[in-house]
């Protein structure tokens, strides 16, 4: 699949992503983003604020993962390849949406989707995760 369905957007857009890349000595690194948007079919925005070594990563390796779940579990892991923006329509996108929460912004990285694959969690629960 690789197709962002009206029913994966609405778990990406409300509710936390993680981002993965790797280093130059193919070592994982991930953070959570806070502030994103879905923008088509298969892309997804990301506003850049503290994004450091994740840019660093992305300018040796530009392949990416990121995962999103609901607060029911139901979760969706999204393989693509990054592009960073400093200026031009994504950038001030991005600036829009980081203003609206207060945030600087930095720039703006487009994931190219090609991939998405459904997490299996089999049904489970915080609690029965021992989560809570």
């Amino acid at each position: 699949m690789r197709e962002i369905t009206p029913h994966i957007k609405g778990i990406i857009e409300g509710n936390p992503i993680a981002l993965a890349t790797i280093d130059e000595r193919g070592r994982p690194y991930i953070i959570a983003i806070t502030c994103y948007k879905v923008i088509g079919r298969d892309k997804l925005l990301l506003c850049d604020t503290y994004m450091k070594k994740t840019l660093d990563n992305i300018q040796n390796n530009s392949n990416v993962a990121l995962v999103a779940w609901s607060k029911n579990y139901e979760g969706y892991q999204f393989f693509g390849k990054a592009e960073y923006y400093r200026d031009g329509e994504l950038f001030h996108l991005c600036k829009k949406l980081k203003a609206e929460k207060g945030l600087p912004c930095k720039g703006a990285l487009l994931i190219k989707v090609d991939k998405i694959t459904k997490s299996k969690n089999k049904g489970r629960s915080a609690k029965s995760n021992n989560l809570t």
